[in-house]
């Protein structure tokens, strides 16, 4: 499914409700603004299922990693590179459905 957005200016924090869609998550977002690409990368993703919440965070880096309070605590457990994990396998996490996407404004 493709969705249209317009934005006369684009926010440095863009948050997506995905769990309704059979939607798949990006690495990154480009969007054309008058005569200047923007782009969003991935930063985060929160996982719901058997009424309990997980993420994914990913850093400036890259890298991926898991955080589950119940599991780990106050500790994340690192995934490795988000190059690594396909769009399709970032939908699930440990059999819980992506519900919300976050995307950051890209600094570099």
């Amino acid at each position: 499914m493709m969705a249209y957005i317009s934005f006369l200016r684009l926010p440095s924090i863009l948050a997506l409700d995905v769990y309704a869609q059979n939607t798949s998550i990006s690495h990154k977002l480009t969007w054309k603004i008058w005569d200047d690409t923007k782009t969003l990368r991935l930063a985060g993703i929160i996982y719901l299922g058997n009424a309990h919440f997980t993420a994914r965070i990913i850093d400036q880096n890259q890298n991926v990693w898991w955080h589950d309070g119940m599991t780990t605590k106050n500790k994340c457990i690192n995934e490795g590179n988000l190059k690594n994990i396909t769009p399709q396998k970032l939908k699930l996490l440990d059999g819980r459905k992506a519900c919300l996407v976050i995307y950051e404004a890209c600094t570099k």
